[in-house]
């Protein structure tokens, strides 16, 4: 028999905690893909607490979702001092 302590439930909506766990990412994480990748789906609000449906999330990792938050342009360093060398 398998042990599925480390799944989320398959039966009810999902929270960030229960796709941190599929994803096997912090919950850190995955607040961070969701405020870069847009292709993240919406979460259906149940109060003031978000929920996936999981085959949504399912759906969205065989799509090519990524737990990978897309890269940001990097500036450059302001440089101190004068501009003459």
């Amino acid at each position: 028999m398998a042990n599925d302590t480390m799944r989320p439930p398959a039966d009810k909506a999902w929270g960030p905690d229960d796709i941190a766990l599929y994803l096997d990412v912090c919950e850190r994480h995955l607040r961070n893909v969701r405020n870069a990748d847009n292709t993240f789906p919406r979460p259906r609000m149940l109060g003031r607490q978000p929920r996936w449906d999981p085959d949504v999330i399912r759906r969205w990792v065989a799509e090519g979702g990524s737990a990978e938050p897309a890269a940001k342009a990097v500036a450059a360093p302001k440089r101190k001092g004068s501009a003459r060398v």
